[in-house]
Order: C-alpha cells, then structure tokens, then sequence
C-alpha cells in the first residue's frame, strides 16, 4: 500500500517537471474523481461476477428454446482492445475476440459461444441498412453458421426493408408452424397511427419477398395495441413507467449525463410477475444487467447472477404452461449490445458469467453454491480399496486431537493422512496418536515453520503429494484469538465437513458423480457475515493470480469462499494453488489479523476452481 503512495507521489512529481502545474493538476483532479466515481458505483453494486466455465459433455435437449437478440451495428470497436479504465474497479481492456475489430473474427468466436451455451437461434436487429450490409458481409466470411430470425426497427423505411430481405439468406431463419418468423420493433412509436402504419407497410414489403411468414412484433409492456397482422407478441418492460434514482445521485466523471438507475431486483420482480392482458400469444423478454452508467442509455443497479437466474426460471415455467413445446421460445436482451463501460461482457476473464447463468437456468441445473445433491448411486469400489483421499491437517493445539481423528474416523473410504506442526515434539506425538487411534492408510507428519497460519503448511507439504490423489480434504485446530466465537466457529465447520458418515459419504459422492464440482466447504458460520470481505487482501489476491497465469477478473464485492479455510475439493480444481511458487512467499508470524497472502489465498480457492471449469457448492451441518 505504501509503495502505490510512494509511486503516486513520483508520477506527480514527475509530471509536474515535464507537463506544469496547470495540467498536473487537472490530472489529478481526474485521478481523484475516478476514485470517488469508483466508490460510488461500489455503492450502488456496479460489480463483475465471475461463474465456472463448465458444460457438461452429456448435455441433454431442453423444450425450452433460448433467442438472443444480437446488435449487427456492433462495429466501431477497433478502440476497445486499447483502451483504459475509466474508473475504479472497471475493467478493461477487453480480450481480443470478443471485441475484434476483424467482423468475421467476432462473429465466428459469438457463433461459437452461442453452440457452446446451447442458444437456439441468435435475433439480428436491424436498425441500419449500411450496417446490416456490412454485417452480412462478414458473416459470409464466416466459416461457422447459427440460426437466426429478423427484428425489424420501426426506424426503417420501405426501401430498407426491401434491401434487407434481398440480401438475407433464408436458409438458416428459424420457422414456427413452417413459416419464417419476422419481428418488428415498434417500441419507440409512441401512437398507434405510426404504430399502424409501420406495420402495413412492413407486412406488404415481406409479403412480396417471402411467401411463408408470420409476424410478430415487439413492444413495451405498457403498450395496448390490437393488429390483425399480428400473430405474437415479445413484450419488453417500460422502464419510463418504473421506479427510478438520479444518475446525479451518483459522483461520476461525466456531468453531462442525465438518466436514471432502475433496480434490477425490483425490473425483474415486477416483470415476472406483471400481468399481461393479450388476446394473442405472448413472450416476455429477459434483460441481462447494463451497467452503461456513463451512457444515456438503460442503466441497472443491485444486478446479481441470481437474480437473473431466478428470471429465467420463472419465465420458463411460465412457457411450459401456456405453450407447446415447439413454441417455447425463451427472448434475451442481448447477446453482444455491450460496450467499453460493461462490467457483464460475455468473455473469458468473466467466466462467460451471464451465458453461464442462462444455460443453468434453461437446462435446469443447480447456481453455484447452492447445496449438495442427493445420489443412489454407489461409489466405485477401489475408493474403499486404495487411498484416493487426502487429508491435509494442520495442528499447533494438541488438545484437539482426539477431536479431530474422533471426526476423520467417520469416513466411510480409504484416506491417507498428511499433517504438519511446528515443533519435533509434537511430531512424535500426533504420529503416535495417529497410528494408535486414526483409520488413515498412512499417516505422514511433517514439521513446518510457524508461519502463514493453516495455508504456508497446506501448499508446502502438499506441493509435494496432491498430485497422487483425486481428493482433498483440509482442515486444522482452529482456535480463532479475534472474535468470541472460535470454539463454536470450529465445531460448526467440522460438523459440517465431517459430522457422520452420512454427510462425508454424501459430499464425496457429489465430487465423485458431479464431474463440473470443484471444491465444497461450509455456509459461512451466522456470527462472521461480516468477515466475508476482502479486507487488506484484495491486491494480494490478484497478484497471486498472476504469479499463478490465471487471468480472470475478481469481483469488487459479494465475494465467495471457505470463511476458516477448512474445505473438500477435487485435486484438479485447485490444483495450481499448490506450487512451491507460493509457498516461498509468506512472511513470518507476527501475529497479523489481515493482509497477508495466508489470507488471500483463502479467498482465492473457489475463482482457481472456477477458472479449471469447475463450481462450489455449500455442505450444510449434520
């Protein structure tokens, strides 16, 4: 911390010399407002959410049909790869295929996302003939293809219709009841003459050029309209007619800006549950979080993966009880409308966060940390025959043994043991204890500096063994000096980790049957809320992400991980936390409550995990 003051300190001087005082100082005043502008948006939870890219290889069908709307005018980007951040905690740039300047790149690597999360069919909205002529273009270059429908913008005239459908290639447009699917955009007609209008004119224009189609069209939730041409409805939500807060409330670079923030949690409550009085089928489509503070566009705050998550879940049940299967058709907005101020891009450093999220919800499977599973399958036999668990313990207080191996003897398969302490002394004696009462296959007791807390044992002991097993357990004698709830803290954890044979067998069996789980620990424990934080550590965390070439973006706040470090995880899911490359980077024990890479490594063990492909899930006391 105090090298980052010292470094700012140097580049005011610095630039003083070379640029004078007038333009150092409006530098700095940026420098200032970028942080409170930073600060202001960590209030209002402008985050990044990071989700395990994992999709399983035995994917099954869904009746539920996923359309993304995708924004062909996407293309003056070529800034985006070079530029910096605007403010604190935003992230840029971005990777390069998600916002290659080369189209065809772009779409070929969006093409490939969309197969990868099972979207049906792609929504190209047309709102720019010259840019929809350039887009096809690309896509023509492309050696990968997706099914698609047309949203047509009320914006386009007669003409424009027509040199659309002339150059689209209709093999691969998406049919209900074999007819081509045409959307109009109506949402920014206000009156129902223009409304009326557009639609007429649309209708004869398509009507010349195809000969099977329907349309449907698109409007505001709030809208009341009855056409005859008409044959569905994609209804969005009206924000203009929703609660809202000042961007002004909000310190930030931009004073020219003037729009406002609508809560996401209450965008999607009302929508899911507005009523809709139609006399025509209709969807609902979902909004994925825009945090385009800085832009006069729709602008959301409070967005959290499960909140859209739940989103899609309510809107898919509300398809299976008012639509045959071939016509559950799930509307997103949007595939790629994202800009140099999203947090929620769909890319790698993000773990495709938003994508993730979609195909769980669609596909029925479980939001990461939710709890275990239940399996009737039984476990392959040679976990009972060969140790493919380990159990790295860590033990400074010897009057917790007979706790600890009473909690280990509960597993139900075959272990070995690896323990480490601080002192020959107390080798001997866990070793002899161990042998005597524990069911371990064999027991390994090694001696450690005092240091780096349970973690600096964990990675240098199991630096040198993980690697022969397929889990790992980690637990430790804790006895925590900073709060008033060590003893019960400690018991809660091993209950949960351990606690009967019941519980063991079944977090195993998660790990074993659930090939895209990770690592398993404890909720964290109801007195420590507020420790769940990253405190001191943030910048630590990061750094050791790079020391480890893992680049995924951390969150700002909302962060998960095993609250007491004391967890079971597949070996491949963490495995690169385990190098000698950490272990020779912690400091000696003074004592310290925060702020040290014991501490960020705990916060660190579920994003790893996630950035192998795998999730966490919670394991509840027993």
């Amino acid at each position: 911390m105090y090298k980052r003051y010292y470094d700012l300190i140097k580049k005011f001087f610095f630039s003083l010399k070379y640029t004078g005082i007038k333009a150092t100082y409006k530098k700095v005043d940026i420098f200032i407002k970028n942080i409170i502008a930073g600060k202001q948006l960590s209030k209002y939870s402008f985050d990044c959410f990071y989700q395990a890219k994992y999709i399983p290889s035995n994917t099954t069908n869904t009746d539920i049909k996923p359309i993304a709307f995708y924004s062909v005018a996407q293309t003056d980007i070529a800034l985006l790869a070079a530029r910096k951040p605007l403010y604190l905690n935003h992230y840029s740039p971005r990777i390069p295929l998600v916002y290659s300047n080369n189209a065809s790149e772009r779409i070929n690597y969006h093409i490939k996302l969309a197969k990868e999360y099972q979207i049906y069919a792609f929504c190209y909205e047309v709102n720019d003939t010259n840019k929809y002529k350039n887009f096809i273009s690309a896509l023509n270059l492309c050696d990968k293809t997706h099914p698609f429908c047309l949203s047509l913008d009320a914006c386009l005239t007669a003409d424009d219709i027509n040199t659309v459908l002339n150059i689209t290639d209709f093999s691969k447009m998406i049919k209900l009841d074999e007819k081509y699917i045409i959307i109009l955009d109506i949402r920014r007609l206000k009156n129902y003459k223009d409304i009326d209008s557009f639609i007429n004119s649309a209708f004869s224009i398509i009507s010349h050029n195809i000969k099977d189609f329907q349309i449907w069209c698109r409007i505001l939730h709030t809208a009341d309209i009855n056409h005859d041409k008409i044959s569905r409805y994609i209804y969005s939500a009206d924000t203009d007619k929703m609660p809202s807060i000042s961007a002004n409330s909000v310190s930030y670079i931009n004073k020219k800006i003037q729009h406002y923030l609508y809560s996401y949690d209450f965008l999607a409550h009302f929508f899911c549950h507005h009523i809709i009085k139609s006399d025509k089928p209709f969807y609902k489509t979902i909004i994925n979080g825009k945090d385009t503070l800085y832009k006069n566009e729709l602008s959301v705050y409070k967005y959290s993966l499960e909140i859209f998550y739940n989103w899609i879940k309510t809107e898919c049940s509300f398809l299976r009880d008012n639509f045959k299967e071939n016509e559950r058709f799930l509307f997103i907005d949007s595939f790629n409308n994202w800009d140099e101020y999203s947090h929620t891009a769909p890319e790698k450093k993000t773990g495709y966060a938003y994508l993730n999220t979609m195909y769980r919800a669609v596909f029925n499977k479980k939001i990461y940390g939710k709890k275990l599973s239940s399996y009737s399958q039984a476990m392959p036999e040679e976990m009972c025959s060969k140790a493919q668990i380990c159990l790295q313990i860590h033990i400074f207080y010897l009057d917790l043994l007979e706790n600890i191996v009473t909690e280990i003897n509960k597993i139900p398969y075959a272990f070995d043991c690896y323990i480490s302490t601080d002192s020959t002394d107390k080798a001997e004696y866990i070793r002899n204890y161990f042998k005597s009462h524990s069911n371990a296959v064999n027991v390994i007791v090694e001696i450690y500096d005092n240091k780096g807390r349970d973690v600096y044992p964990l990675i240098a002991q199991m630096s040198k063994y993980v690697t022969k097993y397929k889990f790992i357990c980690h637990m430790h004698t804790k006895k925590s000096k900073i709060d008033i709830f060590g003893d019960n803290w400690r018991e809660y954890l091993f209950g949960s980790l351990f606690g009967s044979k019941e519980n063991i067998e079944n977090i195993l069996k998660n790990l074993e049957m659930n090939k895209g789980l990770g690592i398993v620990f404890p909720k964290p424990f109801q007195n420590l809320e507020n420790a769940i934080h990253w405190g001191l550590n943030k910048e630590l965390a990061e750094n050791v992400l790079q020391k480890l070439d893992i680049d995924i973006k951390l969150p700002v706040n909302n962060i998960v991980f095993p609250v007491g470090n004391m967890f079971w995880a597949r070996v491949d899911a963490v495995l690169p936390i385990f190098t000698n490359t950490l272990a020779n980077n912690f400091p000696n024990e003074k004592g310290q409550a925060d702020g040290t890479i014991a501490h960020a490594i705990e916060r660190l063990w579920v994003y790893t995990a996630e950035y192998n492909g795998y999730t966490f899930s919670y394991c509840g006391e027993k």
